[in-house]
């Protein structure tokens, strides 16, 4: 059932030696991978379903002290199976498609994909795969690898992996180059987020439809990089996310292209609860919208909330807010940040396009709570102003305020009303109406002497001529001001 690779080139001439030890070499590597074909482990009468032949496998496989790769052929597989535990990772655990050869799509015909999985099952611990540690953060190391197979569903009902904190901490699992169409959730669930150490995404992903959502995660120290990770739905259900990072930092999410198409579904959730954080999250290059001008997201397409910190840069936000009433409350801003007392938001280098018939005004941020926010160098895109459309800006892209926490923005923004806690715009502190006694009093983020402050009510600019740097402050206004 073992299959070993033992088709050596025969020595041959010095004057060849070079190629000979080039050949040899790449037999040792094909060797060295020690695959299964999944094939083989049909019986001699051919009865075995191909999910009774994957069991088989995996069960050998994990009894081994050197685990090999289980490979799949360039084929159809099915392993569905309902109302029973999914299969559980092992240290060296892996099942792979065909080698490098990329994920293609299915969405618009089977040939799509060189090597495509069915999965009619469960969500939960009944999942395809259901990772269990035996216990609340329990390690797996290198619990599962799984590269280049198109994985479908039909039941909307399916999970792909669950490994809930409650059951175990996956430490270094690896995937790249995975499509999943018609499940339920992908990995993890919302709530319930898979527990991830030294976690790496790679390669080409296709996520196109699914009835819940697609990627929860919690951990840290991890590398979600996919080269190109398309994801998005169409009339999502409201609540939902396409990811969802549950008190996840320290790791790195980059290369996805998130679209929420109508419906009241948003793009990310970064949400650490009470906890305190030990590190950033950073998203960065990635592209996050509704479908187009005409069908934009229904509401905010970021959320970040608690004692979530995270820093999101350079990408492309657009199309938002186009019907935010389905959201209880109803959703304020294209970027809500809900914060807590250690939450942080560091938002900057931003391109927005706005959805024909959402104004200026609709802001971009809308920093909520307390904590911190900090946004520069974000700008509106012309669009398609220069074809008629509503989309060109006359003004700065808003920031709303309804917390009491810290809120600095740069002169690529503008404050709308409601400011209250400590605000700040390019090194100087702003208000509503007149600085009075004490006001931005306090460390870290209060006055100094020296400390500009803007009335942006009646116009006037004032200065902190005196502070004992914890209670008290006094303003004067600058020269003569009508």
């Amino acid at each position: 059932m073992v299959q070993q690779l033992r088709d050596l080139p025969a020595p041959v001439a010095a004057a060849s030696r070079h190629e000979w030890d080039k050949a040899v070499h790449e037999t040792l590597k094909r060797e060295s991978e020690y695959s299964w074909w999944l094939d083989s482990f049909q019986n001699d009468a051919g009865t075995l379903t191909q999910r009774q032949m994957l069991e088989a496998a995996w069960t050998d496989a994990a009894a081994q002290d050197q685990p090999p790769v289980i490979k799949l052929g360039p084929k159809f597989y099915d392993f569905s199976k309902s109302a029973s535990t999914g299969l559980n990772g092992f240290p060296g655990a892996a099942l792979a498609g065909p080698r490098n050869q990329g994920i293609g799509t299915v969405e618009q015909g089977v040939k799509g994909a060189a090597c495509r999985a069915r999965f009619n099952g469960g969500n939960g611990t009944q999942s395809m795969f259901y990772i269990n540690g035996g216990g609340a953060g329990a390690s797996i190391y290198s619990p599962i690898v799984c590269h280049d197979i198109a994985w479908e569903s039909t039941n909307n009902v399916s999970q792909w992996l669950h490994a809930p904190f409650s059951a175990v901490n996956m430490y270094g699992p690896i995937f790249g180059n995975l499509e999943f169409t018609g499940f339920y959730r992908c990995i993890g669930a919302p709530g319930d987020a898979a527990t991830i150490t030294l976690c790496v995404l790679y390669g080409q992903w296709n996520i196109p439809n699914m009835s819940g959502t697609p990627m929860s995660f919690r951990g840290s120290d991890n590398w979600l990089v996919p080269d190109e990770a398309n994801v998005g739905w169409n009339a999502g259900p409201t609540g939902e996310y396409l990811f969802r990072a549950e008190n996840m930092q320290k790791t790195w999410i980059r290369g996805f292209y998130w679209t929420c198409r109508q419906g009241g579904t948003r793009a990310l959730l970064v949400d650490n609860g009470a906890s305190t954080t030990q590190g950033s999250l950073f998203v960065k290059d990635c592209v996050i919208e509704g479908q187009n001008l005409g069908e934009p997201a229904g509401g905010a397409l970021v959320y970040v909330n608690g004692n979530g910190v995270v820093n999101l840069s350079e990408c492309a936000v657009n199309f938002a807010m186009g019907n935010p009433t389905p959201f209880s409350p109803d959703d304020t801003a294209m970027i809500i940040a809900n914060l807590g007392t250690h939450g942080l938001l560091n938002v900057h280098d931003l391109n927005i396009t706005r959805a024909t018939g959402v104004g200026q005004n609709v802001p971009v941020i809308d920093h909520q709570g307390t904590g911190r926010v900090n946004a520069h160098d974000i700008f509106g895109m012309p669009g398609n102003a220069s074809t008629g459309s509503d989309q060109g800006w006359t003004d700065l892209p808003a920031v709303k305020k309804t917390g009491t926490g810290f809120t600095r923005i740069d002169d690529t923004l503008r404050y709308l009303s409601g400011l209250t806690g400590i605000n700040s715009q390019s090194g100087s502190f702003v208000k509503q109406g007149a600085f009075a006694a004490d006001d931005y009093a306090g460390y870290p983020y209060g006055c100094r002497v020296g400390s500009l402050g803007r009335d942006i009510t009646n116009g006037k600019l004032y200065i902190c001529t005196a502070t004992n740097g914890s209670t008290t402050a006094t303003w004067s206004v600058v020269g003569a001001q009508s």
